[in-house]
């Protein structure tokens, strides 16, 4: 049996060999406290569900709000464990609301239900707690249509930044739409390496099929490598060495972080039919230098230890009687489903794929003949050269069929492998034609992985910018002598990676080798921090200005004639403008953030949030301008973008800065029908950076005043454009800057050349792309567009 197994944890060998020794108790208490969690994880760009509102005591609770919850949300205790307290709620009008078991509750009675929160009925501590609103995460259809309503999440365990064990918790009926196993939700184990389901444990029981949805064996998690790295990021960030961390995949955004545990439960032993003591004796003492490395180590020694031992002792893989096979010939590989019958030796396809695959010349079989093909074949990874013959199939459920000659020697069967797959497999009534290695949805997913790892934000920030800038401040003539981070990612392997990636002549193909090209050249920007190459490199990747661009602009880039706005709105006004502006065009999910430390007023980044920068003050003017520029240009091509088969539309393709930025600073031109304050800073920060190529950053400060700009604004200039280099005496500079200018240009120049404003908007790509953009893009797809767009 099972608990008969050594390498069991139990909760006394748990508490005094992993969590004293591992989780300190500072780190425990953020852990606990679900609020703390979610801001101090998001701040370091892990996503987590939109915070909509929070209630700390009883007077709070008095005069809150309840007409501004939106149609969707959840109620959470601060400190609650267990899933108790928490209730998620599907309906939300005229005071009257709906739980996702579709039960009413009156305002009343949720205000009691806030009160039992508040009094710490559902605390961990017993103590006090605080009641807060969240999103409601919608669940992606691939794993949410096998639980009963709720959210299922995935449970991983990760100790020392390697990703331990993990299990899919999935709601039942009798749980209450809630994935918590103690109270009645389903426990499945996934395979390490592939995110596969394997087990699934009910009430400590293993059990076949979930009750009323049937088997889940073959389910595969959506977005796994991103979840893993999700999971070791929280390791990272928070210092806990043994934390389990529970994820949620959206249906729009993607994996969402919900809470991270400092205390995790052992049902995930059960799920996995594995022993999670033996497993952390594994890697006790390995040395991870990043988290790429930990998912390696976890896929390599944790993969499915069934399969992998059978394959171990007998060299073969396992396979199930229905499976994918392609058909090589020359360049092209065409793949289907094979049935694989054990009660045939010989292989055999169907007369009518013969034909379609221009083997034979006529659909008619003369019944003497005995016609054989010779073909090369790829099962499960490993390709074979056999001999198929041509024969009649009546049922064109199956048109390859392989028998024991070619199955026996290579693999072993196991006819439940892929049963509850079956119908999917053979109800493919067409074949696929691709090229032999070109495989576009893998290569779209490795390279928004990789570009995902790739921050010029961070990585470029001095660490010492505080001191310096002080030293400045105390010199004018002092040129700064920044010092950079240590950068936590295996650059070697990214680079390795992006060779292996085979490519093809076509459209998306072309677009794919640029965007490889595009990230090989951001990691040698990032390797050259402080060297004499950066400079250079910067130039290759982004461009850079000439003097003769400005020699008849002069009165552009002087601040001292331009008219001057009174700046009266703070950060906190523009962030209830911004979700005033998100919530009119129904994009509830994008969070505003203040943060501190930004070098920018405003920053939209790629994980559906907007960041302002606190100390911030902002015009009239240019609070228009920042909702065309962010929102209505920035955001809406992000959204846009997920909605196409491809992430990199999302992501971004090759160069699509240029473009993105230009055409917001085209929008917000056009709409507030005078050139604003943001092109006049973008053609300043291109004259900073030619200056910087040239001159000392104390030069390119005292030039810049010399053109009006306040102190203030002239070191913050300088510091964009002298970013990246260690001593800033030297010549050199961040050239990204220079892409406004060029980019504003380029979008101006294709607008009066009859170009569409509206074809800009399908994702972010750059310009010169768009012809091909247009032939890879799903033309049913609705755009999102600027309402004055529309008009």
């Amino acid at each position: 049996m099972f608990f008969k197994s050594t390498g069991i944890l139990g909760i006394n060998a748990r508490n005094l060999m992993y969590l004293r020794p591992f989780n300190e108790e500072k780190a425990i208490q953020l852990a606990d406290d679900k609020l703390k969690t979610k801001a101090f994880l998001s701040a370091r760009g892990i996503s987590v569900p939109k915070l909509l509102g929070v209630i700390k005591n009883s007077n709070e609770l008095s005069k809150f709000n309840f007409k501004k919850l939106p149609h969707n949300f959840v109620i959470k205790p601060n400190l609650g464990f267990g899933g108790e307290g928490i209730i998620p709620f599907i309906h939300n009008e005229n005071q009257s609301f709906r739980t996702i078991e579709k039960k009413e509750m009156s305002l009343e009675s949720l205000k009691s239900h806030i009160q039992d929160i508040l009094n710490g009925n559902f605390s961990i501590t017993n103590h006090k707690d605080t009641a807060f609103f969240e999103q409601l995460i919608v669940s992606d259809e691939r794993i949410g249509d096998y639980s009963f309503k709720g959210l299922p999440d995935i449970r991983i365990i990760v100790h020392n930044l390697i990703p331990i064990m993990a299990m899919l918790r999935l709601p039942t009926r009798e749980s209450g739409g809630k994935a918590n196993l103690h109270q009645g939700a389903i426990g499945a184990g996934l395979d390490i390496a592939k995110g596969e389901v394997t087990h699934l444990v009910y009430k400590n029981r293993i059990i076949k099929e979930i009750p009323e949805v049937g088997s889940a064996k073959g389910l595969k998690i959506p977005f796994w490598d991103e979840i893993l790295q999700m999971a070791c990021k929280c390791q990272l960030a928070t210092n806990l060495g043994y934390l389990a961390a529970d994820i949620a995949i959206d249906k729009h955004i993607g994996p969402v972080l919900l809470e991270i545990n400092a205390r995790p439960g052992l049902s995930i032993q059960l799920a996995n039919l594995a022993p999670l003591r033996s497993r952390l004796e594994k890697v006790e003492g390995i040395k991870v230098k990043n988290i790429s490395k930990g998912i390696r180590i976890a896929k390599d020694m944790f993969g499915y230890t069934i399969e992998k031992d059978i394959k171990n002792l007998t060299g073969k893989k396992v396979i199930g009687l229905y499976e994918k096979v392609e058909i090589f010939e020359k360049e092209n590989v065409f793949e289907t489903v094979a049935f694989i019958n054990t009660t045939r030796k010989k292989s055999s396809i169907s007369l009518d794929l013969a034909h379609k695959l221009g083997y034979i010349k006529s659909k008619k079989l003369v019944p003497s003949e005995d016609l054989t093909i010779r073909t090369k074949l790829r099962l499960n990874g490993k390709k074979f050269t056999t001999l198929l013959k041509v024969e009649k199939v009546k049922k064109k459920k199956h048109q390859i069929i392989l028998g024991t000659r070619d199955i026996s020697e290579r693999f072993l069967i196991d006819p439940d492998i892929n049963k509850t797959a079956n119908n999917n497999l053979v109800a493919t009534k067409s074949i696929k034609f691709f090229n032999a290695k070109f495989d576009p949805e893998e290569i779209d997913q490795k390279l928004c992985l990789i570009d995902s790892h790739l921050s010029y934000i961070s990585f470029l920030k001095p660490q010492n910018l505080k001191e310096e800038t002080e030293k400045f401040k105390v010199d004018n003539f002092y040129n700064p002598q920044f010092t950079y981070p240590i950068v936590n990612i295996d650059f070697k392997d990214l680079h390795k990676d992006l060779k292996k990636i085979i490519t093809d002549e076509s459209d998306l193909g072309y677009l794919f080798k640029e965007k490889i090209k595009e990230l090989e050249t951001f990691i040698e920007l990032i390797e050259s921090r402080g060297s004499s190459d950066f400079s250079f490199i910067s130039e290759k990747l982004f461009g850079a200005p000439r003097g003769m661009e400005f020699s008849s602009n002069k009165g552009n880039s002087s601040y001292s004639g331009r008219k001057r706005h009174h700046p009266k709105i703070n950060s906190t006004e523009l962030k209830s403008i911004f979700e005033a502006k998100l919530s009119e065009y129904n994009l509830n999910d994008w969070r505003v953030i203040l943060k501190e430390n930004l070098v920018a007023n405003c920053v939209t980044n790629k994980d559906k949030k907007i960041f302002i920068k606190k100390s911030s003050l902002f015009s009239q003017k240019r609070v228009k301008s920042l909702i065309i520029h962010e929102i209505e240009t920035h955001l809406l091509t992000a959204e846009n973008g997920i909605r196409q088969k491809y992430k990199l539309f999302n992501r971004g393709f090759a160069n699509y800065w240029t473009t993105q930025e230009g055409l917001a600073i085209y929008n917000s031109e056009a709409q507030s029908g005078e050139s604003d304050d943001d092109f006049s800073q973008k053609t300043g920060l291109a004259e900073a950076i030619y200056l910087a190529l040239h001159s000392p950053f104390s030069e390119v400060y005292s030039k810049l005043k010399e053109r009006g700009l306040t102190g203030d604004n002239a070191f913050r200039m300088a510091l964009r454009v002298k970013r990246g280099l260690t001593d800033t005496a030297k010549p050199g500079a961040f050239t990204k800057d220079y892409l406004y200018y060029r980019g504003r240009l380029e979008v101006k120049e294709f607008i009066e050349n009859g170009g569409e404003l509206k074809d800009l908007y399908y994702g972010k790509f750059n310009l010169k792309d768009l012809d091909r953009i247009k032939k890879i893009i799903d033309p049913s797809l609705t755009q999102i567009l600027p309402k004055w767009l529309k008009n």
